[in-house]
């Protein structure tokens, strides 16, 4: 199969997915008598360009935020990879203390790149859009790492600091797990692998649900 088609194919079967999937998470928020919140969570590294030639990472997330209930949810977006200043603060009583286990540098590795809103106005839809396309779009600093465990761990202090009840993460990247894969004479505490792990727990426990899309328009990842 030509590189063209085998791209073509992967692009039309996960835009199938992500549709099926965003409009069964927006018939459970709409039919719910209680808020549910969503993170979408944003692959920034610089691996994207090569395993998203389609761009869906941004064209989903915009789509989610399109589609996404204007009552009963509310949406926040979550970047993690490249650098960014000032570096993130968690702020919930939850997870303060990740402040210190991963430490200022990691930090700068995530990005909270939208609050938590209700997408009540046709206005609120269009900034959120152009923020995710803003952040998919901006200048990738050297060495970018893809640092899912941080993102994951951001993303669940941005659920319990709004209180959150019932709630999923929506996370789009290739999944290549890089950087912060040892705790040897570094400041950060737990590697990028274990933040997963843990995050896969805490979310457990919340009963949040975390959902993946795996990017990998050149086959790197391999079954």
């Amino acid at each position: 199969m030509g590189k063209l088609r085998r791209i073509i194919l992967i692009t039309a079967a996960t835009i199938f997915c992500l549709i099926c999937f965003t409009t069964q998470a927006v018939i459970y928020a709409s039919s719910s008598d209680d808020t549910v919140d969503f993170v979408l969570l944003l692959d920034c590294t610089d691996s994207m360009v090569n395993s998203d030639t389609a761009n869906i990472c941004e064209s989903a997330a915009k789509m989610f935020t399109d589609l996404a209930p204007s009552n009963n949810a509310r949406v926040a977006v979550v970047a993690f990879g490249n650098t960014w200043t000032p570096e993130y603060t968690f702020g919930s009583s939850e997870l303060s203390y990740m402040n210190d286990v991963m430490g200022r540098y990691a930090r700068t590795r995530v990005c909270m790149t939208y609050n938590m809103v209700e997408l009540s106005s046709s206005d609120a839809r269009r900034s959120m859009k152009k923020a995710i396309h803003d952040r998919m779009n901006e200048k990738k600093f050297s060495h970018t790492n893809t640092y899912i465990g941080g993102g994951l761990m951001t993303a669940l202090d941005v659920l319990f600091s709004n209180k959150s009840d019932d709630a999923a993460l929506i996370l789009m990247s290739d999944g290549r797990l890089s950087g912060f894969n040892s705790t040897e004479g570094v400041e950060w505490k737990r590697t990028n692998r274990e933040l997963v792990y843990d995050a896969i727990d805490i979310a457990a426990a919340e009963k949040w649900r975390i959902y993946s899309v795996e990017l990998n328009d050149d086959g790197k990842n391999k079954p």
